[in-house]
Formats: C-alpha cells, structure tokens, sequence
C-alpha cells in the first residue's frame, strides 16, 4: 500500500561544468556592466547637479554677495554684536582689511626687533 514518490525520478547527477561556469562568467560579467552603468549615471548626474547649483548661479545674486562681503572688509571701522558657540554675546570690534593688514605687519616686525 505504500508506495514512495520520487519527486525528480532518475535525475541524480550534478550538474555539467561547461554550463556552470559559463553562467558564472557570463553572470559576473553582467554584474560588473551593471555596477560600472549605474555608477556612471550617479556621477553624470551628480555633474549636472553641480552645473546648476554651483556654475550656472544667478549672476546678480553673486554679484550682490560679493558686493556685501567686500563691504565687510572695506567698510569704517565699527563694533559689532555676535554671537559665540556657546550662544553668549559679545562685542567686536571690525576695522577694514587694509587697516588690520597694516596692523599686523607691525606687530610682526616688533617681534622681530
């Protein structure tokens, strides 16, 4: 009454290795274009992001920046409050550039005498 079933009747071999390792190769190669492939498209458009972000910004815009920071540098000499890393506020005091420039080359030159 008992009667076994096989489920794959007669087939108890392993495989062939012709095939195996052509599966293998063939399967690494298509791996390894794939990886290449999707890291090229990663960095072309991480180029085009850098394009429109960083190269093509509105002219106007960095103009008035610039504009603004040589301000900062050039402008008379004026006490400022700011803020440190620990949130505390204190005063500074910004001459311009040129000034600090002069400034510090004759502290340089003191300590040399």
């Amino acid at each position: 009454m008992s009667q076994v079933y096989e489920h794959n009747p007669g087939d108890h071999e392993d495989p062939l290795d012709g095939p195996t390792w052509l599966i293998g190769i063939v399967g690494t190669c298509l791996l390894i274009v794939i990886v290449l492939g999707l890291v090229a498209l990663y960095y072309g458009a991480y180029d085009r992001e850098q394009e429109v972000q960083v190269i093509t910004r509105d002219v106007a815009q960095l103009n008035a920046h610039l504009e603004a920071q040589r301000e900062r540098l050039e402008g008379p000499a004026r006490e400022e409050t700011r803020e440190d890393v620990d949130g505390e506020e204190y005063t500074a005091r910004v001459i311009p550039i040129d000034e600090a420039m002069d400034r510090y080359l004759e502290r340089v030159n003191q300590s040399r005498r």
